[in-house]
């Protein structure tokens, strides 16, 4: 018989991705069925945030610092607080497999017009590449200094890390990060099941917008070692060795074939 044991990192990531997807089917809405003029259909909208962030952190036992990469995607609840979700991987030190998911709660208000103070926490779960993560749950708060520039902003600050179910990761540091805002448009659900009637005059109204084109991918990628590839530590050749890696792309397009785009990827 074969027995399969969940663990606090499997659930914590299940259970948080099926709270993150109700929580945006609730902020998005269908306007079908009833035939309502465009006009009579306000138009709301959702304003949020992609946040890119790096820290380094001290861990145990002489180990080289491990760096972590996160990328975050935050609603704002209002004009001053914000909520969403996040992820880390290790992208220094020896952690390379270590991935992380989890939750994120912040304050972002402005001190003057283009100085903003970012206050938050991250929670999360994950772990890998054998690091002495526990039980794989961490808290990661973050208090940093930002300015705001015309289309994104750069923030500086204080943070702490502590993986406090058993693990030996803890450390304070320095975090830098960016952040590019992002809208969408909705209506009320006062208005679910209408339908939304396109005329000649829907190019003058508050629904009227240009497309933009985005694109997310997940991939799993087999890696063929060649050539003089040695294993850093014990000199050993890898040639022929396969690494597998799993990793993730957000894609945004300014052009029909040219675009920017944001990946990570961990083996």
């Amino acid at each position: 018989m074969l027995n399969y044991h969940i663990t606090f990192k499997e659930k914590f990531s299940v259970n948080l991705i099926i709270v993150f997807l109700l929580a945006f089917l609730s902020t998005s809405n269908t306007i079908n069925a009833q035939q309502n003029n465009n006009s009579e259909i306000p138009k709301l909208t959702q304003k949020s945030h992609f946040k890119m962030d790096f820290l380094s952190t001290t861990m145990p036992e002489d180990e080289n610092n491990m760096g972590l990469a996160g990328i975050h995607y935050n609603f704002h609840l209002n004009d001053w607080s914000y909520l969403g979700i996040g992820m880390y991987g290790s992208v220094t030190g020896i952690r390379g497999g270590l991935f992380t998911l989890g939750v994120n709660a912040g304050i972002k208000k402005n001190l003057f017009p283009n100085l903003y103070l970012d206050t938050g926490l991250h929670f999360g779960g994950g772990g890998g590449a054998g690091a002495p993560d526990g039980g794989g749950a961490f808290i990661l708060p973050h208090f940093n200094l930002g300015y705001q520039f015309s289309k994104f902003s750069v923030e500086a600050g204080y943070s702490y890390i502590n993986f406090f179910d058993n693990g030996n990761i803890e450390g304070h540091q320095l975090n830098v990060a960016v952040q590019v805002p992002v809208s969408y448009n909705y209506a009320s659900f006062d208005h679910i099941e209408k339908e939304l009637i396109v005329d000649k005059n829907f190019n003058d109204s508050d629904w009227y917008q240009e497309s933009s084109k985005y694109s997310l991918m997940f991939h799993f990628n087999n890696l063929y070692l060649m050539g003089d590839t040695k294993h850093k530590d014990t000199g050993e050749s890898l040639e022929g060795e396969t690494v597998r890696t799993v990793g993730v792309e957000l894609d945004s397009y300014f052009k029909k074939n040219t675009f920017l785009f944001i990946k990570a990827d961990g083996a």
